[in-house]
């Protein structure tokens, strides 16, 4: 990473100008070869990471916990139902959601045939349940997911870039579908305050705005000025967001 912007909706260009005696240096750490980094939360002073690995075809997934203090690596695999890759959601008590979907082609681009679980994980790695994810959710087959995650009450949200964000309650029956306009619901993070925050493409680069789920509707937008890079959006502490703008890692204060 290059640099480390901010910007607010009051002032996008507020950045620090005072010398400090304080110099962050990266500390890294060797994860092995456990692969890919496919989520990451941290957890009362604990890092917990799910990795994949392609190996041969077979995608493996590993939950590994990595402790801050001592530094010390403890790495499960992650049971799979039917060899798909999956979605991940880490919980804040450790315990994992998966949809894993697995997509057979007909020795091209298209898909034939698609199967779907919704899997369960408690925090110690172990497969807990697994349910057919299309009776679950009363998705359709070949539906294409870029969305999962929860919101602060325990909702699921699941879309992608062009269908409306549907949903669904803790139990996962469906409750609600939000129009997707334009796009603009198609990465969604979940804030350390608890608010659901959307980033989009917009005609002046990266946009960021606060959805109101209730209320089916996005509150005002943060034209970040940003253009390159992903408008893929990650939760921060607070009301902070961050993003990528090129080789730059952004904050933005959504409050």
């Amino acid at each position: 990473l290059s640099g480390l912007f901010g910007c607010s909706k009051e002032d996008e260009t507020n950045l620090p100008t005072e010398e400090t005696e304080y110099v962050y240096v990266a500390e890294f750490l060797d994860l092995g070869d456990s692969g890919d980094v496919c989520a990451v939360k941290e957890i009362d002073g604990k890092l917990h990471i799910i990795t994949s690995a392609v190996s041969d075809e077979i995608i493996a997934y590993n939950l590994v916990v990595l402790d801050l203090e001592d530094k010390s690596i403890h790495t499960v695999p992650l049971e799979s139902v039917v060899g798909g890759y999956f979605t991940p959601i880490i919980n804040d008590d450790g315990s994992i959601d998966v949809l894993e979907i697995k997509d057979e082609y007909n020795g091209g681009e298209n898909i034939i045939s698609q199967e779907m679980f919704f899997n369960q994980y408690a925090a110690d790695g172990m497969l807990v349940s697994s349910e057919d994810a299309f009776d679950k959710l009363g998705l359709e087959e070949g539906f294409y997911i870029t969305t999962f995650i929860k919101d602060s009450e325990g909702n699921y949200l699941i879309g992608n870039w062009q269908s409306p964000l549907m949903i669904y309650s803790p139990e996962l029956v469906k409750v609600d579908e939000i129009p997707n306009t334009n796009g603009q619901l198609g990465s969604l993070c979940v804030t350390g305050s608890g608010k659901v925050v959307s980033s989009w493409w917009g005609n002046t680069g990266i946009n960021i705005a606060v959805l109101d789920i209730a209320g089916k509707s996005l509150g005002s937008t943060i034209e970040t000025g940003k253009s390159g890079g992903s408008a893929t959006v990650w939760p921060g502490e607070g009301d902070f967001v961050f993003f990528m703008d090129g080789t730059s890692l952004c904050s933005c204060d959504i409050n």
